[in-house]
């Protein structure tokens, strides 16, 4: 292991403590070798943090090496370990650990829950950038984290104007975090079914029809654009947020697979009672949901 920097011409290399050596004087570009090993230095070994790390190169891992925990975790593991040289926690927006989601929030928790509908409570939140975002805790999940990773990865590959962008998740122990894209006008219901003492925030006739298309759209890019079909299985105005100039984007596509299967379809009937959204005929039958199910609940949705 070694560590290298860039001039204009070609790149400076060199070892980062006394303690390691160099591979081979004549190629820098070797990397360096400690100068005892590891077991030789039982309870007095410890970690070098190597600061404005920008670049990572090692070996292809195997399946059966390759594991998620939390970032202390990480650093103990590799501590007690004799094979392993470094640990690094991966900033690239695919990963937030839960222990730290309350750090990353303004205030230091979540200060303000939006809902808690479908598939869990969601929080508002502040990312050390400033920016705002919202933070779904789900709940019913009984996959491994292996499978979930994999499932909020196809979320994370999708990529419409009328869908809410997933920015980051949390996957550690029971804990299962999504941070969304934050919608400053809400879910679409909430200007539809008002009281005629909130009638002024009713949508005009060309909002809606904006809506309708835009959130048409973004189901037809699910179900045609993307490499592998992705369904609904939940559209209703509750689940279509509203940004601060109105434009529409579906929210919770994907987390039917997400969530254990017969959980889901428990709560998605629930959901269906509580917010007037309309159910498709496989539901009541037990039958495989299809993109069809979307077409008719897009039916609905729309003459809503």
């Amino acid at each position: 292991m070694g560590i290298c920097s860039y001039s204009d011409t070609s790149p400076i290399c060199g070892c980062r403590s006394e303690n390691f050596r160099l591979l081979d004087v004549n190629d820098l570009r070797q990397g360096c070798k400690r100068k005892r090993n590891i077991e030789d230095c039982p309870g007095s070994a410890a970690m070098l943090e190597l600061n404005h790390a920008e670049s990572l190169t090692y070996p292809p891992e195997l399946p059966s090496q390759t594991f998620f925990v939390g970032i202390s975790a990480c650093r103990l593991t590799c501590l007690v370990t004799a094979s392993c040289v470094a640990s690094t926690s991966l900033s690239d927006g695919t990963g937030l650990c839960y222990l730290r989601t309350t750090e990353f929030v303004s205030g230091y928790q979540f200060k303000e829950k939006l809902g808690a509908r479908g598939f869990g409570a969601v929080y508002k939140g502040v990312l050390s950038s400033r920016a705002v975002v919202a933070v779904k805790q789900l709940e019913g999940i009984e996959q491994g984290e292996k499978q979930f990773r994999m499932e909020v990865a196809t979320i994370s590959s999708t990529h419409h104007l009328n869908l809410v962008r997933l920015i980051g998740f949390c996957a550690e122990g029971h804990h299962r975090l999504l941070v969304y894209e934050f919608m400053k006008n809400g879910s679409l219901d909430n200007f539809l079914f008002t009281t005629e003492e909130h009638s002024g925030k009713m949508l005009s006739w060309e909002y809606r029809h904006n809506v309708a298309l835009g959130t048409t759209g973004g189901i037809m890019y699910l179900h045609e654009e993307c490499r592998d079909c992705i369904i609904h299985c939940d559209i209703k105005p509750e689940n279509t947020l509203l940004d601060e100039i109105f434009n529409a984007k579906m929210s919770d596509f994907g987390l039917a697979k997400v969530i254990n299967a017969k959980d889901n379809r428990y709560r998605i009937l629930t959901s269906v009672r509580e917010a007037r959204s309309y159910l498709v005929p496989e539901w009541l039958a037990n039958l495989p949901i299809t993109s069809k199910s979307d077409v008719i609940a897009m039916g609905w949705y729309c003459l809503r």
